[in-house]
């Protein structure tokens, strides 16, 4: 199969798959905020928003390196896989008492508290499913890793609208993340196990200071990321309540449902232009700008429809509860122009080495971010959430 086609085939497989687990993600999210309210949508959020901002602990960059060095070189696949694991299973320990530990420190309600303690269990889950994800990545067989999140989002979906539909709360939904994500890791680790490698830890200290050390840069930008992406959220809580968080998740939830588009692409083309940079630069440059292209041609017509149709988007998704989501809306919706950009011009730095630039390019984002977040909420409330998410996105 020609290259053309290997990437319109793994964008197709994982178009489908995302669309498919980004509604059922929708189609639950709506189901909360309908049955348990602004309050319970808020406290639902930033649980995960909180959890997330320690997940920058459990991958350590190794995953993207990994990814673009196994594509490079299949033979190295059982080396990276082998040693990734044994360290995983490590760091993902860790990534799950942290957040526990500093929850536990805080005046927060029980019933958060215990809520943030399944989503810390869930996401420890996924942090290890990660191991065997980056195998699909490498080798291009995105259909394996499509079929592993429509597997983990059904039974999220199947079990959260039967205990939503009975009268349970946000706890009786985090544990449901707990058992999707769970599924989810058996199912990656099929597919792995049966396509690509053997299911054996490897204890090769030298090696992991290798991975580790080549790893720091991937890892710093996505540390800086991820505060880009959850720190609003966090800050909201804190700041101001769990209902102003709930009204301006509520917007936030159906932008971050678009990033879908650059999220499938980048993922695509990174193993593809990590292994153009070593054999055909100009073929790489040409892949670069086209999907460059497509991607602001994309966004455009998504940002102008989106502002201009925000209230009956509003109306018709969440109910009149949710009229101060209107506005939020239409500011987040203009952050995706940048979002779509820099999702792609972040992956071609780090396909072509250059991923020290691109990790202090997301630490002056992540830097002014906070500042302009600390600043514009306690004057603007989420309104000046979204307006920061604008100029940093």
């Amino acid at each position: 199969m020609s290259r053309s086609k290997t990437i319109l085939k793994n964008i197709g497989v994982l178009s489908i798959a995302e669309i498919l687990t980004h509604l059922m993600s929708f189609i639950l999210m709506v189901a909360i905020s309908r049955f348990l309210g602004s309050a319970g949508l808020g406290k639902y959020s930033f649980a995960f928003a909180f959890i997330g901002i320690f997940a920058v602990i459990s991958d350590l960059g190794i995953s993207t390196f990994s990814i673009r060095s196994v594509s490079r070189d299949k033979k190295k696949a059982q080396k990276y896989f082998s040693n990734y694991l044994s360290l995983k299973i490590i760091i993902s320990f860790i990534t799950f008492i942290i957040p526990i530990l500093i929850i536990l420190s805080t005046k927060e309600p029980f019933d958060v508290k215990l809520t943030v303690f399944f989503a810390s269990l869930a996401m420890t889950f996924n942090y290890l499913s990660y191991s065997f994800r980056f195998l699909f990545n490498a080798f291009e067989k995105f259909e394996y890793q499509s079929l592993s999140l429509i597997s983990e989002r059904i039974v999220a979906l199947i079990i959260g609208l039967f205990l939503l539909f009975n009268g349970f709360g946000v706890i009786a939904l985090a544990i449901t993340m707990v058992i999707s994500n769970f599924v989810g890791l058996l199912v990656n680790a099929i597919f792995a196990v049966k396509n690509f490698v053997h299911l054996k830890l490897e204890f090769d200290f030298k090696f992991w200071k290798f991975l580790l050390i080549c790893s720091i840069p991937f890892w710093l930008s996505l540390i800086f990321r991820v505060i880009n992406f959850g720190i609003d959220t966090v800050m909201l809580s804190f700041m101001k309540s769990y209902t102003v968080t709930g009204i301006y998740n509520a917007a936030y939830k159906l932008i971050d449902a678009f990033t879908v588009i650059p999220f499938l692409v980048v993922i695509v083309l990174f193993p593809t232009m990590s292994k153009l940079f070593k054999e055909s630069k100009k073929t790489l440059q040409i892949v670069y700008k086209k999907s460059f292209y497509y991607l602001f041609i994309l966004a455009l017509p998504i940002c102008l429809g989106i502002t201009l149709l925000a209230y009956r988007i509003i109306i018709f998704i969440y109910k009149e509860q949710f009229l101060e989501s209107v506005i939020a809306l239409q500011i987040l919706v203009w952050a995706l122009i940048f979002l779509f950009l820099n999702y792609l011009m972040g992956s071609l730095l780090n396909s072509i080495n250059l991923q020290r630039l691109f990790a202090i390019i997301t630490f002056i984002g992540a830097s002014v971010n906070i500042i302009l977040n600390f600043i514009l909420i306690s004057i603007y409330s989420f309104k000046g959430a979204a307006a920061a998410t604008i100029v940093t996105g």
